[in-house]
């Protein structure tokens, strides 16, 4: 009897845990998907992406960034599309820039 009612306390302190584990610094937005290319080696195969702000503060495996999804936290589900890097374009234009470079 004894050791029935200390593994059923073991199993409840297990699922309590689980069910009340803390969100550590959540973040405001999560892409997830398996289209994620960050144009970096140390990132390749990354599965989430997550931001505060307009800021990438992390990049990683789903679990990973799970633990920053937060009550309001933005998830988003890429599906099968891709998150590629943006980019800044000045737009000139390349005879311009030649001529410029004089």
């Amino acid at each position: 009897m004894i050791k029935r009612t200390i593994i059923a306390m073991g199993i409840l302190g297990l699922v309590g845990c689980a069910q009340d584990a803390e969100v550590v610094n959540p973040v405001d937005t999560v892409f997830l998907g398996d289209h994620i290319i960050t144009m970096d080696d140390a990132t390749e195969g990354a599965t989430a992406v997550a931001l505060i702000g307009d800021t990438i503060v992390a990049t990683g495996s789903r679990e990973e960034l799970s633990k920053r999804i937060g009550p309001n936290t933005q998830v988003i589900e890429l599906g099968d599309r891709a998150l590629v890097p943006g980019f800044i374009d000045s737009h000139g234009h390349f005879s311009f820039v030649g001529a410029m470079a004089d």
